[in-house]
């Protein structure tokens, strides 16, 4: 049985990770994330001022899709 230690990671090895808001974020491309991207953008064709189509993460901007 191995009593050693783990060492604990470096704080020079720490990396900063560049990060973006978005409003929704998507991943895959498969006939679920068309269909979901289909009926988001019809719905926001019928209603375009719509508050629900209006951006939480950059106000005064429309959904941030990503």
């Amino acid at each position: 049985m191995n009593t050693e230690p783990t060492p604990a990671p470096c704080p020079a090895e720490t990396i900063e990770r560049m990060s973006v808001e978005v409003d929704i974020a998507c991943a895959g491309f498969g006939p679920a994330m068309g269909g979901f991207l289909t009926t988001l953008t019809q719905a926001w064709s019928e209603n375009p001022a719509d508050p629900a189509f209006e951006s939480k993460v950059a106000p005064g901007m429309p959904l941030q899709v990503l």
